[in-house]
C-alpha cells in the first residue's frame, strides 16, 4: 500500500497531517504530524481521508512525516542510534585504564 498521499483522520484532526507508514500483520501504520505512529484495521480506514495540498506545501508536508516514519523507504525498520555514554563518564574511564 506505500503510497505518497497526505492524509487526516476525520474524527481526530488535532493529530494532524498522515502518511503511509507500513502494514504490519493486519492493521496498516500510518505517521501523524504529532510524532505518532497510529495503525488501524482495513475497517477503520475509510476514517482517513485524502488531503489535497498545493504540490509546495505537499512535499513539506511529505518531508517532514517522512522523517518521523519508523521505517526507511526500502521497508526496513529504522536502526535506533546507540546511546552515547556521557562525556564525564567517558573521561573517567580513560582515566582509570
Amino acid at each position: 500500500m506505500a503510497d505518497t498521499q497526505i492524509y487526516k483522520h476525520s474524527k481526530r484532526p488535532e493529530w494532524g497531517f498522515a502518511i503511509f507508514n507500513d502494514e504490519v500483520e493486519d492493521r496498516v501504520r500510518f505517521a501523524f504530524s504529532d510524532s505518532q505512529i497510529r495503525a488501524f484495521r482495513a475497517d477503520s480506514l475509510h476514517h482517513l481521508t485524502v488531503v489535497e495540498l498545493p504540490e509546495p506545501e505537499a512535499a513539506k508536508v511529505r518531508a517532514d512525516l517522512s522523517r518521523k516514519r519508523t521505517v526507511t523507504a526500502s521497508g526496513q525498520p529504522k536502526k535506533k542510534p546507540k546511546p552515547r555514554a556521557p562525556k564525564a563518564a567517558a573521561a573517567a574511564k580513560s582515566q582509570t585504564a
